[in-house]
């Protein structure tokens, strides 16, 4: 059995709280485990392009995601600065999940989850990895139904670097059915307010 170890001194464990304005700037305010001069202030702000609002923002350690009231996701890997522009092949972006990270450090490893689902205006959710690029897109099967809601979930791995198998994140259906993927965004359980 894996126990965890003490925190290194030079540990760090950031935390990231976006505040969307109502000029669709969005403020990003870092936090950290440990009490740091400099933390709980604003650390960077995105200024949307001309013509366009962000309504939403996702933040992580290394990276940011921020929908755009046009449909687009811009992707942004440090400081402020969009890398890329995500667009929805044959439809626009809704909402991006937000992610829930229970990070655990262990004496082999430490991991979480690397990915983002974008839910689109066409019922589809694509899954994307950390470095913003699309890699499948996940189509309900029952007629007439659309995913509405994705959360992204993430979990420590205790072996070795994070593989497969390592998160569960959850979509929501416009029936209220809500799907479970643990691998590759592939759904393996579903469940209702009733199960």
């Amino acid at each position: 059995m894996l126990t965890p170890r003490r925190p290194l001194p030079y540990t760090t464990w950031h935390i990231f709280t976006d505040l969307v304005r109502s000029d669709g700037v969005v403020d990003c305010i870092k936090h950290s485990r440990f009490l740091s001069k400099g933390y709980g202030n604003v650390s960077q702000s995105y200024v949307p392009p001309a013509g366009v609002k962000y309504i939403q923002a996702c933040s992580a350690d290394t990276h940011t995601y921020l929908l755009r009231d046009d449909g687009a996701i811009d992707f942004s890997v440090k400081h402020g600065v969009v890398a890329s522009t995500i667009q929805a092949d044959g439809s626009t972006y809704i909402s991006i999940s937000k992610f829930h990270q229970a990070m655990v450090e262990y004496e082999k490893s430490t991991g979480f989850a690397l990915y983002r689902y974008f839910v689109r205006a066409d019922g589809a959710i694509d899954r994307s990895s950390k470095k913003g690029v699309i890699s499948s897109t996940v189509v309900v099967k029952n007629p007439g139904v659309k995913y509405i809601m994705a959360a992204t979930g993430g979990e420590v791995t205790t072996r070795g670097p994070l593989s497969r198998g390592n998160e569960a994140s959850y979509y929501l259906r416009s029936d209220g059915v809500v799907e479970q993927t643990m691998t590759d965004g592939l759904v393996c359980s579903s469940f209702t307010v009733n199960d």
